[in-house]
């Protein structure tokens, strides 16, 4: 009777959501965050790594780059913009002086509809000021805009560890303050606590366990730019330094390479890629520029007998007595700069980066050959040009690193617009086996800027707004062993991807085929893993207040033997004034955890929910926000998995004795 009732929930869920909407019409409107994760859901990348994304374009939303005053390192912060987008947005500001309007983004032929939905969240166009006023610390902290925001986890379950060796509760709570003038200044912090984690006890005696803190100045004469506190960094093409996120391979056939060198505040909540200390960029001249930035910040470690670093940690949890000693118990200072000349089609930028740990990293090279070239020791040192040429139709950027040993590091892209309505994208990469950077990422097919050598070519075709193909292949070669392959092995990737739209319909969906190598059991010769991917979605829109979605996906593995998988599911919105309802309900079967499924659910600002489901059973979730006067925005998530084929979730602390996991969330943002 147990299934039977789940059943009942699931078609009565599934009803109200598709009901209504069937007999309306009108034209789609939707946030900014299923546009852009439609870009970046198929590539499935790491989950901190889009925490960031989101947490970089959400405060771009909060305060948007007048497209009047912007400059080619500002847009090229934009992910979705391609380097032809870029010059044409800056040329048509240069030609007729100023934008009066953002309906003029029309005129740029380059920029499509689905470019436009999006970048009209996070440009404004506004007049500029010819002289620079003098910025004052005093004044300027005391006039401009603040925003503080609040939020809490509440999960209506126990997890094994909260009766027996966590340290904390069981809610996970964010607070976030920053105040900005103008694009002056921006100051702020975030405070953050995971589930489990003690506050205000144990070793966090000053409440939260994780704190970020920064101050970003613009503008200052010559120095364009100075930050304070934590900051990231990002130079050339990610081979020795890169505190954005990296681009997948769907992003790669649209996104611009960055130009120079860039520095910016950090006020995410995870521990990671972020550096501690101060950072400036100056102009030297027209075409000179320089960045240079140091830092000494403290790391999560597992530490050998001998005092030696095992393993760096980046999860950030410390919920356990063992977790928590193993925080903080390693330090790391990081110097490094940038020299740059950049002309009006052509740039170069000399890169280097130079680092030091307080303990040796010594990982247990031995018990693995993976393991073989982890990076050792206690100095690490990178340098890299990076150069690039963007033209009318064809786009060139390159990076040549280098590390202490001298192993290299390539990576070279082109980009060809033969149209307005056609753009061909070609990749080469070659990671050396024994290359190490710390604080490298970019395009890779294994995760690491290492042991790689690959070619990639896409394509992205719109004949006209109602129709848009994207296709890629991407081949890798990798020469020396990897987790669960003891030798050489090669992988191959490709995505066909498709989506027509009328004024109020839009149907997409993709296929991929992922093929990569394993061990077998004795480990005495590698098989083939087929994965094929299948996803269609039809959307349609009602004015701007109602829309629905009702999305498959299916999966199919072949290993030794076939796993599959599928989920399909249903997700209405309604938008009126202040108020936005949103309800969300799928069910989803598959048969091994090899064939599992991602699918991104709307969450609250600053967050992101991208989980992958297996077994059986279904998935529902409802999302309520209120704006109230344009200063408070209150917001309310809750969400149910129920699995049909289990009595437990999970295993060990995090062990869940029940077959559903219900969450609440609620979150408060006020402007002021």
């Amino acid at each position: 009777m147990a299934n039977y009732s789940k059943w009942g929930q699931c078609l009565c869920l599934l009803l109200c959501l598709t009901a209504s909407p069937l007999m309306l019409s009108a034209q789609q409107s939707r946030p900014w965050q299923d546009d852009f994760w439609q870009w970046v859901e198929a590539d499935e990348g790491d989950a901190a790594q889009w925490e960031e994304a989101f947490d970089q374009l959400t405060e771009l939303e909060n305060h948007p780059i007048n497209l009047n005053s912007a400059t080619r390192e500002q847009l090229e912060r934009l992910p979705f913009l391609s380097a032809r987008q870029v010059g044409d947005l800056l040329e048509y500001v240069y030609r007729n002086k100023a934008m009066l309007s953002l309906s003029e983004l029309l005129l740029v032929k380059s920029i499509g509809d689905d470019v436009r939905r999006l970048l009209l969240h996070f440009v404004c166009v506004a007049p500029v000021e010819r002289q620079m006023p003098t910025l004052r610390l005093d004044s300027a902290l005391l006039r401009g805009d603040n925003t503080l925001s609040a939020t809490v986890s509440i999960p209506f379950y126990t997890r094994k560890g909260y009766r027996d060796g966590y340290l904390g509760k069981r809610y996970a709570h964010t607070v976030r303050y920053q105040h900005n003038y103008r694009d002056r200044l921006k100051v702020g912090f975030t405070a953050a606590q995971d589930a489990g984690e003690p506050f205000f006890s144990d070793r966090n005696k000053m409440g939260y366990d994780h704190y970020s803190y920064y101050l970003q100045l613009n503008h200052l004469g010559r120095i364009d730019r100075l930050c304070l506190g934590m900051y990231r960094v990002q130079m050339g093409m990610g081979l020795i330094m890169n505190g954005a996120f990296a681009m997948g391979k769907t992003m790669m056939l649209q996104s611009a390479m960055r130009s120079s060198a860039d520095i910016r505040a950090y006020s995410s909540r995870s521990v990671a890629n972020y550096l501690q200390g101060a950072a400036l960029t100056m102009r030297l001249s027209d075409h000179w520029r320089t960045t240079v930035f140091g830092s000494y910040r403290p790391l999560d470690a597992t530490l050998n007998d001998d005092g030696t670093v095992r393993t760096l940690l980046t999860s950030g949890y410390h919920r356990l007595p063992a977790e928590m000693d193993k925080k903080h118990n390693t330090y790391r200072w990081d110097a490094g700069g940038s020299v740059g000349w950049h002309g009006k089609k052509v740039y170069v930028n000399g890169n280097f980066v130079y680092s030091h740990f307080d303990r040796t990293l010594n990982p247990d090279r031995a018990s693995a050959p993976f393991r073989r070239y982890q990076a050792a020791g206690a100095t690490f040192a990178n340098m890299s040009v990076d150069y690039g040429y963007i033209g009318d139709n064809i786009s060139l950027a390159g990076e040549a690193a280098i590390n202490r040993h001298g192993h290299l590091a390539l990576l070279h892209r082109a980009t060809w617009h033969p149209a307005t309505s056609l753009t061909f994208s070609a990749i080469h990469r070659y990671y050396d086996k024994q290359y190490t950077a710390l604080h490298a990422r970019s395009f890779s097919e294994g995760g690491k800027v290492q042991n790689e050598h690959g070619m990639y070519v896409g394509m992205e075709w719109r004949p006209s707004w109602r129709f848009l193909l994207k296709v890629y292949a991407d081949y890798t070669h990798f020469a020396w062993a990897r987790y669960q392959v003891s030798a050489s092995s090669d992988a191959f990737d490709t995505k066909v991807a498709c989506e027509w739209k009328s004024s109020n319909w839009m149907l997409d969906g993709y296929y991929r085929l992922h093929l990569t190598q394993r061990d077998n059991a004795e480990k005495t010769t590698l098989y083939n893993r087929y994965n094929h991917r299948l996803r269609l979605r039809l959307s349609r829109a009602i004015g701007s207040w109602l829309s629905w979605q009702t999305q498959f996906d299916g999966t199919s593995v072949s290993i030794h033997q076939q796993y599959w998988g599928y989920m399909g599911s249903q997700q209405l919105t309604w938008k009126r004034s202040a108020f936005r309802l949103s309800g969300r309900m799928g069910y989803f079967h598959t048969n091994s955890y090899e064939s599992r499924l991602y699918q991104y659910e709307p969450s609250l600002r600053y967050d992101f929910y991208f989980p992958a489901f297996y077994g059986e059973g279904i998935r529902y979730s409802f999302l309520a926000s209120a704006t109230i006067a344009n200063r408070l925005m209150l917001t309310a998530k809750l969400g149910v998995t129920d699995y049909f084929d289990r009595s437990k979730i999970g295993s060990g602390k995090q062990e869940i004795c029940h077959s559903s996991q219900p969450d609440l969330q609620l979150q408060m943002e006020w402007k002021f």
